[in-house]
């Protein structure tokens, strides 16, 4: 055996053990991201692919270089210069497009090896979910005993988060074997991320229901409507917001549903007038974290007014970079759609990518930072898992879908 073969099974075990830690450990995301990407990297000929497939003349590498551009010009007027943070960004994202691509070139030989481990990590970090929560957190307890079964549960959510991500793909991946059994995968997870705190999990898992049956039942053109209307839909955020503000929203919430929520729509509507002062070009890069401070708003469960980020991806980009940075992430993620959607043609496949992408674009409107690290490799390693699972049962083809 090679060194560079050594080296490949060592970084490719260490993403596969770090992927069930991510129930215990955030940071484990990116541990796991950036193994797989070394790992692929290290084949012959993956690193050539990867500049060649970089080309200007692909709209989505044009629109998304343009949209990392404009992160680090925005730094110019960034009430902090938050460089450490840029780097960190680029660096998930330059690990993603290793993995993703890296992923698309491995020989059938390799992807047939890698089922039966991939199979087995996610199938530990499922386990360790239901362990932990049969438990009320046993484990995790061990490295934070001060903490009460509620917050033990609720540090979780990072491997709540990963196996949402991935449920999708491996459910599509078991339809091969097991037919419509496999959908029982979807039920049990959505089940037990229930019994959790974290609702946006489940929601996100719902509409990712939603959005693969759509995918099942009518096809190419019924995903695309779907994502035109949740995108359109999405653009008038800032407006729903402010409104549910002004209208007193939050406090009922806060009372009669959850406080959490209540603080958050909260957030939203401040975050809507912050935008309404700089709507074309943002308050600059990671600006949210100190505009954020300035805020008033009700309290949340542990007293705080202010937020460190809107807990709304697109309320962020549009905060920190303006509408500029809006119309690039929308340009270039329509510009990924359309290459996906033109080269899936199986059903089981479209339905994995669309159940997918609709639950991370759920959770990415409900919940966290958009820069933080771990949740962008938690979408690296999504778009990853699509790409392994629409490679492995080889329904690619060259030219447009077929509906």
């Amino acid at each position: 055996m090679t060194l560079r073969m050594t080296l490949q099974r060592l970084f490719a075990s260490i993403a596969l053990v770090f992927l069930p830690l991510t129930a215990w450990s955030k940071d484990a995301t990116v541990v796991a991201l950036a193994g797989g990407a070394i790992a692929v990297s290290l084949a012959p000929g993956v690193l050539t692919q990867v500049r060649r497939s970089l080309s200007m003349r692909n709209p989505t590498v044009l629109f998304g270089a343009l949209f990392c551009g404009w992160m680090a010009v925005s730094l110019i007027w960034a009430p902090v210069l938050a460089l450490s943070a840029l780097a960190k960004a680029y660096a998930v994202f330059a690990l993603a497009v290793v993995l993703g691509v890296g992923i698309a070139q491995l020989a059938p030989a390799q992807r047939s090896a890698l089922v039966k481990p991939l199979a087995t990590s996610f199938g530990a970090l499922l386990v360790i979910l239901v362990i932990e929560r049969v438990t009320g957190g046993f484990f995790i307890s061990l490295d934070r005993s001060s903490e009460t079964p509620e917050q033990l549960l609720n540090a979780m959510n990072g491997g709540l988060v990963m196996i949402a991500s991935l449920t999708f793909c491996a459910a599509a991946a078991m339809y091969r074997t097991t037919g419509q059994r496999a959908l029982l995968l979807v039920l049990f997870v959505l089940t037990l991320t229930l019994t959790y705190r974290m609702n946006a999990v489940p929601l996100a898992l719902l509409a990712g229901a939603v959005a693969a049956a759509a995918a099942v039942c009518i096809g190419h053109r019924a995903v695309v409507g779907l994502f035109v209307v949740v995108g359109g839909g999405v653009l008038l955020w800032p407006v729903a917001a402010w409104l549910a503000a002004e209208s007193g929203l939050h406090f009922w919430v806060a009372e009669n549903v959850y406080p959490n929520w209540g603080h958050r729509i909260a957030i939203w509507g401040a975050v809507s007038e912050l935008i309404a002062g700089k709507s074309l070009l943002g308050y600059g890069f990671n600006g949210a974290r100190i505009v954020g401070q300035t805020a008033d708003l009700m309290p949340d469960p542990q007293g705080r007014t202010s937020f460190l980020h809107p807990h709304n991806g697109l309320l962020q980009i549009w905060l920190e970079l303006g509408a500029i940075g809006v119309a690039l992430l929308y340009a270039a993620t329509i510009a990924a759609a359309r290459t996906v959607l033109n080269r899936l043609r199986d059903t089981t496949v479209l339905a994995a990518a669309a159940g997918t992408f609709a639950a991370m674009l759920t959770i990415w409107l409900l919940s966290f930072g958009v820069w933080q690290s771990w949740w962008m490799s938690v979408l690296g390693l999504a778009i990853a898992a699509v790409v392994f699972v629409g490679g492995t049962t080889q329904h690619y083809k060259r030219g447009p879908a077929e509906d």
